[in-house]
């Protein structure tokens, strides 16, 4: 593998998703836990906390319409789970550049490779996790 594909260097793309991912999601986790502080702390998150229970805790029950409604209208929990999101989307947008950068090199061998570890990622986030977590009932 070469360190640059057509004048772009691979590292650095690699290093600034990396870096652009966990900054954002650390910035939106922090803003979300400050103003679940400011919003009186203990009545908010001790609701915020029961609603989790209630709602099926530990199953997956993410709705990102709901996550960006809650967003615009900076609700502390809709920003940590986005944050959340954003994190654990980072090592996958990482994957898929390698797949580019792969493929623009014409290595096929590491396309599949790289695919491959692509493909167990999303299995794992979306098949083996909800079943794990007893999803559906």
């Amino acid at each position: 593998m070469t360190e640059s594909v057509g004048g772009v260097d691979f590292n650095a793309v690699v290093s600034n998703i990396l870096r652009f991912g966990v900054l954002v999601s650390t910035a939106l986790i922090a803003a979300g836990l400050l103003l679940l502080s400011v919003e009186g702390a203990g009545q908010s998150l001790q609701g915020s906390i029961a609603q989790i229970v209630l709602s099926g805790y530990g199953r997956p029950q993410l709705n990102l319409v709901t996550v960006f409604e809650g967003v615009a209208a900076a609700e502390p929990l809709s920003l940590i789970q986005l944050g959340l999101i954003l994190l654990l989307s980072t090592p996958i947008a990482r994957v898929v550049a390698s797949i580019a950068m792969f493929a623009a090199e014409g290595d096929g061998l590491y396309v599949a490779f790289t695919v491959f570890v692509l493909a167990v990622l999303l299995l794992g986030i979306f098949v083996v996790g909800p079943i794990e977590a007893g999803y559906p009932p």
